[in-house]
């Protein structure tokens, strides 16, 4: 997890009800310090993001390698934006999920799973951080996001400048294909981060879970 600064900065106003969904005071009471973690035992004084460390089915038992040490030939290795095992090869990237109510997005680094030749035509970029020269990517959630399933197909968006590609969702009958467009609201973000033991304590919070 790490933080995101200036929430309260990138907040929507609700001056306007017509055109701005109106304001859940709950973000404002986020930005403010209000809500305590039960997992992390810290004020909130930011929007935290979530990110995995490696594919959900990576074996357990295997060790973390440096990025520099891999070989593209190696059967199975894990660094900090690459994994290999099982003759299934995946790339670290990013999905946004906007926030209904505020103008930051809630950022997941999410592992996909992509083919062989698109996998080494993305490796032999990262050097050169001119990865977005590379045409869009089809791939597979390869982790499990609650509320959502995983194995999602997605296309994955290589960036520039040494930045993680981004992933959209490509089913649009799917709830998260619907997330990524409509937003979550706050509810939505708690029950997202709850499985991965984060939750608010604070008077507003406790009211919320009591119901």
């Amino acid at each position: 997890m790490k933080w995101f600064k200036n929430l309260q900065q990138n907040l929507t106003s609700s001056a306007d009800p017509i055109d701005t969904p109106s304001l859940d005071p709950r973000w404002r009471d986020l930005s403010l310090g209000k809500f305590r973690c039960g997992c992390c035992d810290k004020n909130f004084t930011d929007l935290l993001s979530m990110g995995y460390s490696a594919p959900e089915d990576w074996p357990s038992d295997k060790i973390r390698a440096s990025s520099h040490d891999i070989d593209l030939a190696d059967e199975t290795f894990l660094t900090q934006d690459l994994c290999k095992f099982s003759n299934r090869h995946f790339v670290r990237a990013v999905l946004l999920l906007p926030l209904v109510g505020s103008e930051v997005p809630f950022l997941i680094g999410i592992w996909v799973e992509i083919s062989e030749t698109d996998f080494r035509s993305f490796a032999a970029e990262m050097p050169s951080g001119k990865q977005g020269q590379l045409e869009i990517m089809f791939c597979r959630l390869a982790n499990i996001i609650p509320p959502f399933r995983i194995g999602l197909p997605c296309i994955m968006k290589p960036r520039d400048n040494f930045q993680r590609p981004v992933v959209h969702i490509a089913i649009e009958e799917d709830p998260l294909y619907a997330a990524q467009i409509d937003g979550l609201d706050f509810d939505q973000l708690l029950d997202m981060l709850r499985p991965h033991g984060h939750f608010l304590i604070g008077d507003d919070a406790l009211d919320h879970l009591s119901t």
